[in-house]
């Protein structure tokens, strides 16, 4: 055998050792795609239930934004009406209410004065222009201390 013989064979183990190891390799990798494609597949169903999924709710969250807006439409309209309803009770009782209480007062000012007679005169008031009440003792003709209890207003 020949060096040129020898070489021929080393390079026939060599280059059927670099086309195993290719061979080898192309099956792993055959190997990988096949699973990611099997990954790729069930996270495309997945994906596909979770997008009809998430149409069903924003579906449903449409519907019920929906059923708020017109819930919140129809406490702006009960609003409306208590509103119109408290003014309208306003104007009608507002008045003779008022007249009332002012008739009433009259009544009981009149039966004071029938049943004390009317009320003496204070006397006037004589303060320097521009003084301020409180700023300093009370004038020498202005009484500390009323001469007599003052009257009652009611019966008791």
């Amino acid at each position: 055998m020949t060096v040129a013989d020898l070489t021929a064979v080393v390079v026939v183990i060599v280059a059927t050792a670099a086309a195993s190891a290719a061979l080898y390799a192309s099956w792993r990798l055959l190997a990988t795609a096949r699973r990611l494609q099997r990954s790729a597949d069930a996270l495309d169903e997945a994906a596909a239930e979770l997008l009809e999924e998430l149409g069903r709710l924003g579906e449903e969250a449409h519907r019920s934004l929906g059923r708020a807006e017109d819930q919140l439409e129809r406490a702006g309209q009960v609003v409306d009406a208590i509103e119109h309803a408290s003014k309208l009770t306003y104007r009608t009782v507002a008045g003779p209410v008022i007249k009332a209480a002012a008739v009433a007062s009259g009544v009981r000012r009149g039966a004071e004065l029938l049943r004390h007679g009317p009320e003496p005169e204070p006397p006037p008031n004589r303060r320097a222009i521009g003084s301020v009440r409180g700023a300093g003792p009370a004038p020498a003709h202005v009484p500390t201390q009323p001469a007599e209890p003052p009257r009652r207003r009611f019966r008791r």
